[in-house]
């Protein structure tokens, strides 16, 4: 897992409370592009190291931003199942498209592609 960021803009990443949690590295470097933290946690699941990186880290809210298919679902609980109890808490998003992730989402909408995501 890693968590993403860029030095030049890092007056604006210590403003944030949240980081987005996505499955790919690309997803995650996307995401940098706009000003975003982002934790790619490489694949369908959070491993026990990544929590316990997560509880080390001083964010508590996360923007759950799996894949926009079944397994992608699944994991966002998951990972919800394993780190609420830990105190952390979390939006989900609902895809107002058929694209396939945040990389392609980003990549179709640029600037507004957090419009074709619903917080809840």
């Amino acid at each position: 897992s890693t968590l993403m960021r860029s030095s030049a803009a890092s007056d604006v990443y210590k403003r944030q409370t949240e980081i987005w949690l996505v499955e790919s590295e690309i997803d995650a470097l996307s995401l940098v592009s706009k000003g975003i933290l982002a934790w790619a946690f490489m694949g369908s699941d959070i491993s026990e190291k990544q929590i316990k990186e997560m509880c080390q880290s001083p964010y508590r809210r996360f923007v759950i931003a799996t894949d926009n298919d079944e397994a992608g679902r699944k994991a966002a609980r998951r990972i919800k199942d394993k780190l609420i109890p830990l105190g952390f808490r979390f939006f989900n998003l609902k895809w107002l498209t058929d694209l396939k992730d945040v990389n392609e989402l980003i990549q179709n909408y640029g600037d507004d592609f957090e419009s074709y995501l619903q917080r809840f």
